[in-house]
């Protein structure tokens, strides 16, 4: 997929991706960013969206590939 041709994300979908990297739950998106479960789980499902995936883990696989987050970001 060609970076060009998708849709943005925006800075807290951006953060959001980057915690699902490192395998963090909605609850620990949530604490982490300072807002609530109901918050997360509507920038999870706008990054799925531009992301054009239908999980957290095909997710996290397509920000690799496409390079807005790295690898190196997991801590599993």
């Amino acid at each position: 997929m060609n970076q060009m041709n998708r849709e943005p994300l925006t800075e807290r979908e951006l953060a959001v991706i980057s915690l699902l990297v490192s395998g963090a739950s909605n609850e620990a998106i949530a604490a982490r960013l300072g807002v609530s479960i109901n918050t997360v789980k509507t920038h999870v499902r706008g990054v799925l969206r531009k992301l054009k995936v239908e999980t957290r883990t095909a997710a996290v696989s397509r920000a690799i590939e496409l390079g807005i987050v790295f690898p190196h970001q997991w801590r599993g």
